[in-house]
């Protein structure tokens, strides 16, 4: 678990990059994020995107989503995004 500070606050989140990185190179970088209630090593257990990473050279990162006022368990507010 690694994290990183916010105007926030810290955040938390789970990354995998595959030992074939070596930074000369663009590669893909995945958000696995995860459902209501659930978190960061729930979602990269069940995705099973680590070992794909590993296998096919892509960053894999997965964060912890974050309780709010309005919703006392962890979650993205991924619906106050606009189109």
């Amino acid at each position: 678990m690694q994290t990183i500070a916010t105007a926030d606050g810290a955040r938390s989140y789970r990354l995998h990059v595959p030992s074939s990185y070596t930074g000369s190179a663009a590669v893909p970088l995945v958000f696995d994020i995860h459902g209501a209630t659930s978190d960061a090593a729930s979602q990269e257990f069940s995705s099973g995107f680590s070992a794909t990473a590993a296998a096919e050279g892509f960053i894999h990162v997965s964060p912890d989503g974050l309780p709010t006022a309005a919703i006392p368990y962890s979650h993205f507010n991924a619906w106050l995004f606009g189109n």
